[in-house]
């Protein structure tokens, strides 16, 4: 599967610098691209980075926006807080919706810390996306909208990695039934029957019912259960 590159404008802080790398170290991203940076890339950006502190000798440092972003990639997508009339931007839920093309040689094109991505370099990217928020404070500070939009890319990207296994998890009527084969083993030896224990059922309840149990961790318990009854 092709990469998934980034590339940031006029990038501020060591901080956001070493988490982007860190970040990228972990979904397994491709390359850093740096539009005129202001940041020092000192100290902060190496212990920020952690184990990704190798990709500070592999970023790419570019002049010129527009040359940065006439590279071979299938998709260059911009990232924005604004959207509106005058943007027509994605949500992030909508992402499915470039199907194919989200498979290839991806450029993630994020803005200023203070100012985002000036208009004409969002009009530079093939289209743009947003991360909905609540109105009341609807920006993100850079590495963390980098994450979201790094983990979303990714999950589009590989649709069975990590895939969880439903498979066997006990429904309903299985957990119902160790219920009452508990209730009647506990039931046989009157454990309910004392005034401060009334509670308990409802709390028994609760506990088997609040986890997702495995089917086969169901009929081991069962199996237990099943000794007791038939142990004469």
């Amino acid at each position: 599967m092709k990469s998934v590159d980034i590339l940031v404008s006029e990038l501020q802080g060591d901080i956001n610098l070493g988490s982007i790398l860190r970040l990228m170290e972990n979904f397994g991203a491709g390359d850093l691209h740096l539009v005129k940076p202001r940041c020092p890339r000192g100290e902060d950006a190496k212990n920020f980075s952690c184990r990704a502190a190798h990709r500070l000798e592999t970023i790419r440092y570019w002049d010129d926006f527009q040359e940065a972003t006439s590279q071979d990639h299938d998709l260059i997508l911009a990232t924005t807080a604004r959207h509106g009339k005058d943007r027509q931007v994605l949500s992030l839920h909508e992402l499915p919706s470039l199907g194919e093309r989200l498979q290839g040689r991806v450029l993630l094109v994020f803005g200023r810390e203070d100012r985002g991505l000036y208009h004409e370099e969002v009009a530079r990217c093939h289209t743009s996306v947003h991360i909905p928020l609540p109105d009341a404070y609807p920006a993100l500070n850079l590495s963390h909208a980098v994450s979201i939009v790094l983990y979303e890319l990714h999950r589009l990207r590989n649709p069975d990695q990590r895939k969880p296994d439903f498979e066997g998890i006990a429904n309903v009527a299985e957990v119902q039934a160790l219920e009452n084969s508990i209730h009647d083993f506990l039931n046989s030896f009157g454990y309910f029957e004392k005034p401060e224990r009334r509670r308990e059922p409802e709390e028994l309840s609760q506990l088997l019912r609040s986890h997702p149990y495995r089917s086969d961790q169901i009929r081991f318990v069962q199996g237990l259960l099943r000794a007791w009854r038939n142990r004469r």
